[in-house]
């Protein structure tokens, strides 16, 4: 959601940003104008000038609100062309004062015709205002939506995940108004009805658990009008957007039983590559929705760094001339292990039985960071190694010594790195500064299934000038060179990501990282810089692949395959 307050310079708009961002809930991101100005170096005030820190500001705000933040944006956002370009959720405006400290901002000023709350006299008591943002953009019973009209547009608040996608065909004798539903869910939020094991063809569901999901979604979140409209035909499809995972086992009849919905009008998208193979189970129509892509990109985009200290095109630009100045770095590989999953415990365990583990730079959570790991007993250790051996990852003494030190080790942070949060949003160049390559250890990796799930994960090194060799699914780096993105094929042999056995593929790939860490520092320095091309290549197209998604004339909707949706009306 984003909340923009405008006004004139010396109305109250920081002052009152500070005090909302402390009662309004969590996660919050304040944007300040000047602070964003000073980020870009741009102090150009006329009305183009105005229009293009508009843009900033949207660009910059749509980055936090991907993430699941409520962004506060204070800026005096002077005209009615601003204000539509910075798209806000809710407008407070700031009309405290009648003449600013500037002259020709207050001959600019339009005052606002279509706003929310106006605040005429300036005070400390911000109850009345929060109670407001909190009734027409928050509530607790899942987001029950109501359109509001407005003298500029038909203007449908996005609440909690829920929001509306206005369709247009107009005829010489209608409007041709129709529109479709969408809901973005997550295994986060709605636990109790669609995480993983929740979702499952062979779960067994009770009357009760259904009942409450029909309560829940059914009756609450989905409004009668628009189950009205599914039925009229006036409402094309109800899209379920569930791109934040990756999850391939769904009963459909459940979902469309809880949603109350038939399974013809369900879009589900999914964060698979290429999911044929769901689409083709029943009538619900599964796409790939590439969020994460986005998000990176997104975040890479982002003039707030997560180092402060350094911005991300600087972090960036530094990695490239290290590459040229042939820069010997401390360590070979780069691997990410927030999560204690069990294909990244294995993952480290032979790095440490091959003694690779001290040329790696890597992050570990500790067993106990998942609350569903058992306590590190002797008896735990053995079970997790026979579950290795059995799966043919890990075998041997030395393997069993290793897996019980892994298991057993305290958190490895990196220096300011707390990894009791989520890390998706982080690019640190820090860390790529002193590692040649990146161990990708995605988020899953221990099945067979043909069609990978792409996290983050997957698409951070083409923002952070790496090459990689990728710990996932089969078929994960195919699904990348399929997207446009240089996987090193000269230099890194991935021939593991054609293996469906996940045993094979993890002693192809550690095989492969062995390889790799024996390549002297020297050599690596210079075999970098011949793949300067494609690490460039690969930053170009990232940027190609998320600035190309669509946002067309019919619906403003950001897809990795718009047409596709389209086809269906």
């Amino acid at each position: 959601m984003k909340i923009l307050i405008c006004g004139l310079p010396g109305s109250g708009k920081t002052t009152l940003a500070k005090s909302l961002s402390k009662t309004l809930p969590s996660p919050l991101a304040i944007i300040n104008a000047d602070e964003v100005r000073t980020q870009y170096n741009d102090w150009d005030f006329s009305e183009d000038g105005r229009i293009r820190q508009a843009q900033r500001m949207r660009e910059l705000a749509d980055t936090f609100e991907y993430a699941g933040k409520t962004v506060i944006a204070d800026f005096v956002c002077p005209t009615k062309k601003t204000r539509e370009e910075f798209n806000a959720d809710y407008i407070i405006w700031m009309n405290t004062i009648k003449e600013g400290r500037y002259e020709d901002t207050n001959a600019m000023f339009e005052e606002l015709e279509d706003y929310d709350w106006m605040v005429e006299e300036f005070s400390n008591n911000h109850d009345n205002i929060l109670e407001d943002i909190k009734m027409n953009t928050f509530n607790i019973s899942y987001g029950y939506i109501q359109p509001i009209y407005s003298n500029r547009e038909l203007h449908i608040r996005q609440s909690m995940s829920m929001s509306y996608i206005p369709i247009l065909k107009p005829t010489k004798i209608d409007v041709g108004f129709s529109y479709l539903a969408f809901i973005r869910i997550s295994a986060a939020d709605h636990q109790e009805h669609l995480q993983m094991a929740k979702l499952s063809k062979t779960r067994h569901k009770s009357p009760e658990h259904i009942a409450n999901g029909i309560t829940k979604y059914r009756d609450t979140l989905i409004p009668k009008y628009v189950h009205e409209d599914l039925a009229s035909g006036k409402c094309k499809k109800l899209i379920l957007d569930y791109s934040l995972e990756g999850f391939y086992d769904v009963d459909w009849d459940y979902i469309s039983t809880i949603f109350g919905v038939e399974k013809s009008k369900i879009v589900w998208l999914t964060g698979v590559y290429n999911p044929t193979h769901m689409n083709s189970q029943s009538d619900v129509t599964v796409l790939f929705n590439n969020l994460w892509e986005q998000f990176v990109y997104d975040n890479s985009m982002n003039p707030i760094y997560i180092n402060e200290e350094e911005s991300f095109s600087s972090g960036y630009q530094r990695q490239i001339q290290d590459i040229n100045d042939l820069k010997i770095r401390p360590y070979h590989g780069l691997n990410y292990n927030r999560r204690p999953h069990l294909h990244r415990v294995y993952l480290l365990s032979k790095l440490k039985t091959q003694k690779l583990l001290d040329q790696t730079a890597f992050s570990w959570g500790g067993w106990g960071l998942d609350t569903q790991q058992e306590p590190q007993t002797d008896e735990r250790i053995d079970h997790e190694y026979n579950m290795a051996v059995e799966g043919k990852f890990l075998r041997g003494e030395e393997d069993w010594k290793s897996i019980r030190d892994i298991i057993k080790m305290d958190k490895v942070e990196f220096p300011n790195g707390d990894l009791t949060s989520n890390k998706a949003h982080s690019i640190n160049f820090d860390h790529i500064k002193d590692c040649y390559f990146q161990i990708i250890s995605e988020t899953m990796s221990l099945n067979d299934y043909h069609d990978p799930f792409l996290s983050e994960k997957s698409y951070k090194p083409f923002v952070s000038g790496m090459p990689f060799i990728m710990w996932g699914q089969m078929g994960t780096v195919n699904a990348l060179k399929k997207q446009g993105y240089k996987t090193f094929d000269h230099w890194i042999i991935h021939d593991y990501d054609n293996m469906q056995s996940p045993a094979d593929r993890f002693h192809a790939l550690v095989q492969e990282i062995e390889r790799l860490y024996a390549i002297p520092p020297e050599q690596w320095s210079i075999m970098l810089k011949e793949m300067l091309p494609d690490i460039e290549h690969n930053y170009q197209q990232i940027k190609s692949n998320c600035d190309n998604w669509g946002v067309n004339e019919e619906v403003t909707w950001k897809s990795a395959n718009p047409q596709t949706l389209l086809s269906a009306f």
